[in-house]
């Protein structure tokens, strides 16, 4: 069966059926505080479609921006984001230092990436700094609003299709399968000399698969890395 896409409900809503839904969800209880959201995309109509969509569901409030300095002007404006959606292709965006320096003015905001194109090397990125993850803009309407709330609670949000992808792209490099392996041991807590004789190569060369793998992962160390690895499932 054909799944909705975001892109699906680029249509006029049912005002009726929202009223209704609005009224049925009032009656009875108090209501609860919207989240707000920064939305952050250059088309117009995605902007517009997604903010109805998530205002109509009565949880959240949603600004937009069009560009990397709409966002950070809104981020200068505004301190009680709880939630930045990002597209990676706007104007003014220069890859993940775009999203380094929207994740450091957003704050206590979860910041997460929305885009339809981002390779796993990028998300793995954003979330060493500090970001939540990845809505694509292919997820449908209620997977959408169930990663949303997933992230809200503090869990890191990425489709199964990414994580089950090899080591993406970064800075143009890949994880090689030798890297992965000498990951998962450190992980375990493994000294190099140990991997070495697990792998059956020199110390030498572990201590050279260690400092090319945690450049990949933009890592600040080996304790690091194997933070990301597990926080991703990659080990």
């Amino acid at each position: 069966m054909k799944r909705n896409r975001i892109e699906d409900h680029l249509r006029p809503v049912d005002t009726d059926r929202v009223d209704g839904a609005k009224a049925e969800k009032t009656q009875g209880k108090q209501a609860v505080a919207a989240r707000r959201v920064l939305l952050a995309d250059d088309h117009t109509l995605i902007r517009q479609l997604v903010s109805e969509l998530l205002e109509t569901s009565g949880e959240y409030r949603v600004t937009s921006a069009a560009s990397i300095q709409e966002v950070l002007d809104e981020l200068d404006r505004q301190e009680d984001f709880d939630i930045v959606l990002l597209d990676i292709r706007m104007p003014g965006q220069t890859g993940i230092d775009s999203v380094k320096q929207v994740i450091d003015k957003a704050g206590s905001a979860k910041f997460v990436l929305f885009s339809s194109e981002v390779d796993r090397g990028f998300c793995m990125a954003a979330v060493a700094a500090g970001g939540y993850g990845l809505l694509p803009k292919s997820m449908n309407t209620r997977a959408l609003l169930s990663g949303l709330k997933l992230i809200q609670s503090g869990e890191i949000f990425v489709p199964n299709e990414i994580m089950s992808s090899k080591p993406g792209v970064i800075r143009g490099n890949k994880l090689r399968d030798v890297e992965v392996k000498v990951l998962a041991l450190a992980s375990e807590g493994l000294t190099n000399k140990e991997i070495a004789a697990r792998i059956g190569e020199d110390e030498g060369t572990v201590k050279m698969h260690m400092r090319s793998l945690t450049s990949k992962l933009s890592a600040r160390n080996r304790a690091h890395a194997s933070a990301i690895a597990i926080r991703l499932g990659l080990v």
